[in-house]
């Protein structure tokens, strides 16, 4: 694995302290964000970027088959269901690429820190979506 840091550090071992609230927090921000890729790939979009930053958070599609983009309140209630299915989230390896999987949902190629199961993304709120130049972006948060 490797780290970037501000300092220079002399050769030799290290001993690293994670931030256990921190991580959590990213996790479950990653997380969402597949989550929300998986469900808006169903009706047609496809995923091509994502950023999983507090305050920051979208995933971005485009839309190779004239899909129409989806409401707020619909995908917000399909995020629900989600969360409240308890989905199982696993790690696997095909081809020599790590894939996170979200139960049912599919796989991902994706090396990024997650949570166990969906129900660990309580409090995902879908703040805002986008559709400008047949580009759509979802915009969320966790709020706890």
């Amino acid at each position: 694995m490797l780290h970037y840091l501000h300092v220079r550090l002399p050769l030799g071992p290290v001993e690293l302290h994670i931030d256990r609230a921190h991580r959590l927090e990213h996790a479950r921000l990653h997380t969402a964000g597949h989550l929300i890729g998986h469900l808006v790939e169903r009706i047609g979009w496809q995923a091509v970027k994502a950023h999983h930053w507090r305050g920051e958070s979208r995933v971005v599609f485009r839309n190779p088959k004239d899909a129409l983009p989806p409401f707020l309140d619909d995908l917000s209630n399909r995020c629900a269901e989600q969360i409240q299915l308890a989905q199982p989230i696993s790690i696997s390896f095909q081809e020599g690429r790590r894939q996170v999987e979200i139960g049912s949902l599919g796989c991902y190629p994706c090396g990024g820190t997650h949570v166990e199961n969906t129900s660990e993304l309580n409090g995902l709120k879908i703040i805002r979506i986008t559709n400008k130049k047949d580009e759509l972006s979802i915009h969320y948060e966790m709020m706890n």
